[in-house]
């Protein structure tokens, strides 16, 4: 790196050099992308507030505001 050129890219392009690019290419296929998803589903939430706010809620279950 010394000379200003990134050692990993092919000279005057864009493009790694082709073992770094067969690397990746490799770790990409055995751990793909993650797929987002929600901890829990919608309604638990509401849920938990109708539970909190019901007349025979206790001081443990009640939010108190």
């Amino acid at each position: 790196m010394a000379t200003g050129a990134n050692p990993t890219k092919v000279h005057g392009s864009d493009k790694y050099a082709p073992r770094i690019a067969q690397m990746l290419n490799g770790m990409s296929r055995a751990d793909p992308a993650t797929v987002k998803k929600l901890p829990v589903e919608s309604d638990v939430p509401e849920w938990l507030a109708m539970a909190g706010m019901a007349p025979e809620a206790t001081e443990l279950t009640h939010p108190g505001f």
